[in-house]
C-alpha cells in the first residue's frame, strides 16, 4: 500500500499524530501559544519543591516521574533558547537542540527509583534547569527559588 493510500486509510482524527514531511501542512493558527518561561519555571521549582514530600514517603517510583517531569521542563527550556515556542512534536528533537544542549541532556544522571537516584537527578537537571531559565525569564520568581532552595537545604535534599 502507497503512502497516501495508508494515510487515507487512517480514521480522519489520527491526523493529529502524523508528522508531515511538509512543516506548511500544519495550519499556523491550531499551534500552541510560544514557551511561558516564567510559568515553566514556576512549575518546575513547585516540582522540585514536592521532593521532600516524596522521599519522607519513601515514594521512589513516584519521585522518579518528578525527575522525569522535570527533564521535560529542561528540554522544553532548551528548545525555547533556540527561538522554538513550542514543541510540535516528540519524533524529531535532535535537530532542535545544539551539541551542547544535547549534552547537557544526555550527560544528565540516570533517573533511577532509589533514594540516591532520585535526589541526584532532582539536583543536576535543577542545576541544568535554573541558570539558563533565569536567562530566559522575563520575571524570575527570585522568592520561590529561595524558599525551595532553603526547604530543601534544610531538609538535607539539596548539595550547596
Amino acid at each position: 500500500m502507497s503512502r497516501p493510500a495508508e494515510l487515507a486509510a487512517l480514521p480522519p482524527d489520527y491526523g493529529d499524530l502524523y508528522e508531515a514531511d511538509d512543516p506548511e501542512a500544519f495550519d499556523a493558527a491550531a499551534a500552541p501559544p510560544p514557551a511561558d518561561i516564567d510559568g515553566l519555571a514556576e512549575e518546575f521549582l513547585r516540582v522540585l519543591g514536592l521532593l521532600p514530600v516524596v522521599v519522607a514517603r519513601e515514594e521512589w517510583i513516584v519521585a522518579s516521574d518528578g525527575a522525569w517531569l522535570l527533564r521535560s521542563f529542561l528540554v522544553r527550556l532548551l528548545v525555547a533558547e533556540n527561538g522554538e515556542g513550542v514543541m510540535t512534536g516528540v519524533k524529531r528533537l535532535n535537530e532542535k537542540l545544539t551539541d551542547e544542549q544535547r549534552a547537557i541532556v544526555e550527560g544528565l544522571p540516570p533517573i533511577v527509583a532509589t533514594r540516591d537516584g532520585v535526589i541526584a537527578s532532582h539536583q543536576a537537571i535543577a542545576e541544568a534547569f535554573l541558570p539558563r531559565a533565569r536567562r530566559l525569564a522575563t520575571r524570575w520568581p527570585s522568592e520561590l527559588e529561595a524558599a525551595t532552595r532553603g526547604h530543601l537545604e534544610r531538609e538535607g535534599l539539596w548539595a550547596s
